[in-house]
């Protein structure tokens, strides 16, 4: 779902944000923490149109705003150089009690996910600069979340992984791979919407699971956050979303807090 670009200042939009619930983190040269200020909303727009349009999609005009309906009611993470007072990286979060209304579902049927127990935070929209791409940025990232989903009590985190790929076949490969790697389920019927659903995919996928995918035959085409996500204990729900704007497809994947990994809930919420 392409985001509203703008090539001026998002003066409406900004004015209006609040913040829902606030963090702040320090480390060493960085601060990770919510935006709070309409400047801070200014400069986490110039970032994603830097990263989701100039960067992926190619796009030459040099400055602009990335938004769409979602990031009034969202907060948004965000990463500071503190040498430079620079947004080096954000990850917008909408709290199921801050919006009825998410990204994913657009390309998703989540009414049963929506409407099981639990408070619900759906993540998107990260991205980093270019230039600050390391471990310990991506580190900070999910402690400011880990922060962010210890004050909200959230029980399950969900969201649209992206992988840069619109082939039929990769993507199949994937999703078996996935699948016979125990990385995915079924509990909530999830599916794409008819505008994303991506022709061919459902024969392809028996072909491939009958001839057998593992991770490391996908290991060129599977995201770091996406293994990231099934490393915390996350699974991917439903066949991929076809996002022809982005040229790319979404795995939708959720993440139960109570099936958070040991490993990870020792080093990002305690």
């Amino acid at each position: 779902m392409l985001a509203r670009v703008l090539a001026r200042p998002a003066q409406k939009i900004a004015v209006a944000f609040t913040p829902k619930i606030t963090v702040n983190i320090s480390r060493k040269n960085f601060t990770v923490r919510t935006a709070e200020t309409a400047a801070d909303i200014k400069d986490i727009m110039r970032l994603r149109y830097e990263v989701f349009h100039r960067e992926y999609m190619g796009k030459k005009f040099p400055i602009g705003f990335d938004f769409d309906e979602h990031d009034i009611n969202a907060d948004h993470l965000m990463i500071i150089d503190n040498r430079n007072q620079v947004v080096v990286g954000t990850y917008r979060m909408i709290l199921c009690r801050s919006s009825e209304k998410f990204y994913s579902q657009a390309e998703f049927n989540l009414n049963q996910f929506l409407l099981s127990p639990g408070a619900k935070l759906e993540l998107g929209r990260a991205c980093i600069k270019k230039s600050y791409r390391s471990g310990i940025l991506v580190h900070l990232l999910w402690r400011g979340i880990s922060e962010y989903i210890s004050r909200a009590n959230v029980e399950h985190v969900f969201g649209c992984s992206s992988v840069k790929t619109t082939d039929v076949t990769d993507s199949a490969r994937l999703m078996a791979a996935l699948t016979l790697a125990g990385h995915t389920a079924n509990g909530f019927n999830i599916s794409p919407t008819a505008p994303y659903t991506m022709p061919g995919f459902d024969e392809e996928y028996a072909r491939q699971l009958n001839i057998g995918q593992t991770l490391a035959d996908v290991a060129d085409i599977l995201p770091s956050l996406v293994h990231a996500y099934l490393s915390m204990g996350g699974k991917i729900h439903g066949a991929p979303a076809l996002d022809r704007d982005y040229r790319c497809i979404d795995l939708l994947t959720i993440l139960p807090m109570d099936h958070f990994n040991e490993r990870f809930s020792k080093k990002y919420l305690q």
